[in-house]
């Protein structure tokens, strides 16, 4: 397995800005200290094929896009 390395911070700041929230997550989040800094780092939990969205789970939290859709509507979100 290669690996491949992102920095999604470079632009605006943020962390993980390119990663979206999953309950069916292909990686997980793992912090380091580099140079007295914490440093975040997004690790694969098995293969990701290439053109497959990167996804982790944000943990427990009030997200709206994690409600269940009422009876007859659909989910925006098919996690």
């Amino acid at each position: 397995m290669g690996h491949a390395r992102c920095d999604g911070t470079t632009e605006d700041g943020s962390f993980g800005r390119l990663v979206n929230d999953s309950s069916h997550p292909n990686c997980k989040v793992q912090c380091f200290e580099e140079e007295g800094l914490p440093s975040l780092y997004f690790v694969a939990l098995r293969d990701i094929l290439p053109g497959e969205e990167v996804v982790y789970n944000y943990g427990a939290g009030p997200y709206p896009w994690r409600k269940k859709p009422k009876a007859g509507q659909e989910s925006a979100n098919d996690d």
